[in-house]
This record gives structure tokens, C-alpha cells and sequence, in this order.
């Protein structure tokens, strides 16, 4: 359970108006040192191929499907015609405003015929607590921490694997989590590299989020905005085409913004840019309903 919203709200404004897109707004983080951080995500890898972390997957994984199930089950997708070529061996990239926003992804996966979804995260994750916290240390999930001999040698070699198996692998672009902030933030690059050296496509996703209730006791609902499978151009190099795909997946994701809000993207912060936070807005309510 998440506490602190207001706090979290207050820090999200903060972070806008200082036009830091990136930062740590959740108060709640664990945070230990990079000694123990590193330690953490040497452990988690040395313990993926025993028979006691498979064991711990298929629950969690299982576990997770059950929340997809239950958190999802309303939620609509638009534009997944776009993906009848897909068969796996994709990257995914959505914008992170929840801790089980990889449901949505897991929903589309499922959607789509199926297979293996790998969930990139932060390595502090692996410090998280009770379910959530199973959650993030089994259910198929990849940390990762600024260490340049794990990056490259630990890390790139494992995506370049799932990817071949033909496995889906989910990333957070803008890297941090803004609690139910609507609006898609400028992303990180490394997804955009990985997907240039293995060549293999982004699939852009953008989830809108509307609210029901009230203020005082906020619900949430969702639809989720795929758009066409970016390729890399292998015609150029390789921080070119990285570059083009990270300027393509950010230009969908604020198309998807205008058109589920109905309303003129700008990185600025206005009341309502938050669901289910400072500002109630009813109107996104009532626009969900006639989508």
C-alpha cells in the first residue's frame, strides 16, 4: 500500500517544475548503499537457474497473472490489431505510474498469443517487502544497476538470450516511477541501444488512466494505446538508429496522450495531471466512458 500521496504529488511538481524528469519522487524508496545494492543483484543472478528460484517464478509469475486478471479485466486495448506480425523477440516500452502497471503489458502479452514476458527494474526493487516485493525478486524480473562490468557483461548477454528465445522483455523508459502521473516523460536510452544491437523491435505502449470515485476514495481504470512496432534501421548506424527509435516511441506516446485525453500535450504541469491525486478531474471520467 502506498502512502505519502500528497507528499508523492508535492515531489512530482517539484521534479516538473525543475524539469528533472527522471527523479526519484516516491519518499517510500528503499534506499541502500551501492555496496549493498550491488551485492543484492549479484545474489538475484546467481540464484536464477536453481531449483528453488524456478519454483519461487512459477508462483510469482502465476501470482502475477492473477492480478492481471483481477486489476485488468475492464481495461481496454487500442490499436492491437498493429501487432498481427508479432511473434515475440520484442522489447516493450511503457510509461511507469504504478507498481503493477506491468499488468497492462502482461494483459497485451496475453492478448497477443502469449509467451514469456522479462520485466526490466530498478535494482532498490529488490529490497521491496511482502507481496510486492516477491513480486519484483521472481516474477521473471531483470535489475538493473549503474555498474558497467554487470551492463555489459552480465546484463547485455541475458536480453540478447530472451530476445532470441523469442521472449517479450518490458522497460520502464522513463526509468522512475510517478505515481499516477498521466503524462508520458522523456525517455532513457538504453532500451533504444539494446533493442539497435540486437535488432529487434520496440513495441510502443502508452497507458492512459482515468479516474472513478472521488478524491477521497479514488479508483483507477485504464486503456492502453499500442502503437506500430518500431524497427531498427539497419541501413544506418547503430547510435542513429537507437536515436530514431527513441524519438519515435516518445512522438507515439504523446499522440496516444492527446488522443486518450483529448487535450494538446505540453511538459508542463497542470491540475489533473495526476489521477487520483491533488486534482479530481471528472471530464477524463466521462471521456473514458464514450471511448
Amino acid at each position: 500500500m502506498i502512502k505519502d500521496n500528497d507528499v508523492i504529488s508535492d515531489n512530482i511538481i517539484g521534479a516538473i517544475m525543475r524539469a528533472d524528469f527522471h527523479a526519484c519522487v516516491m519518499p517510500s524508496d528503499p534506499t541502500p548503499d551501492r555496496e549493498e545494492r550491488l551485492s543484492a543483484v549479484r545474489k538475484h543472478i546467481s540464484i536464477r537457474q536453481s531449483l528453488a528460484y524456478k519454483a519461487k517464478r512459477l508462483v510469482a509469475e502465476r501470482a502475477a497473472d492473477a492480478v492481471t486478471l483481477l486489476t485488468q479485466k475492464d481495461t481496454r486495448i487500442i490499436g492491437i490489431e498493429r501487432l498481427s506480425d508479432i511473434r515475440g523477440g520484442a522489447f516493450l516500452t511503457l510509461n511507469h505510474f504504478s507498481p503493477i502497471d506491468s499488468t497492462l503489458a502482461r494483459k497485451l502479452v496475453h492478448r497477443i498469443g502469449g509467451g514469456k514476458i522479462n520485466i526490466v527494474i530498478k535494482d532498490t526493487n529488490l529490497f521491496m517487502n511482502g507481496g510486492l516485493g516477491f513480486l519484483m525478486k521472481y516474477a521473471r524480473t531483470i535489475p538493473v544497476i549503474d555498474d558497467p562490468r554487470y551492463l555489459a557483461g552480465t546484463l547485455a548477454p541475458m536480453i540478447s538470450d530472451m530476445i532470441e528465445r523469442g521472449e517479450y522483455v518490458l522497460v520502464y523508459p522513463e526509468s522512475e516511477m510517478w505515481l499516477n502521473y498521466r503524462k508520458p516523460r522523456p525517455a532513457m536510452p538504453g532500451v533504444y541501444h539494446w533493442a539497435s544491437r540486437f535488432g529487434a523491435p520496440i513495441i510502443p505502449l502508452f497507458a492512459a488512466i482515468a479516474d472513478l470515485g472521488d478524491a477521497k476514495r479514488p479508483d483507477m481504470a485504464y486503456r492502453l494505446y499500442v502503437g506500430e512496432p518500431i524497427y531498427p534501421d539497419m541501413t544506418v548506424s547503430k547510435r542513429e538508429r537507437a536515436a530514431r527509435m527513441q524519438e519515435a516511441d516518445y512522438s507515439f506516446k504523446i499522440s496516444a496522450y492527446e488522443s486518450a485525453y483529448q487535450r494538446r500535450f505540453t511538459p508542463q504541469y497542470h491540475d489533473g495531471d495526476i489521477a487520483g491525486g491533488v486534482i479530481y478531474d471528472p471530464y477524463i471520467t466521462e471521456l473514458f466512458e464514450t471511448m
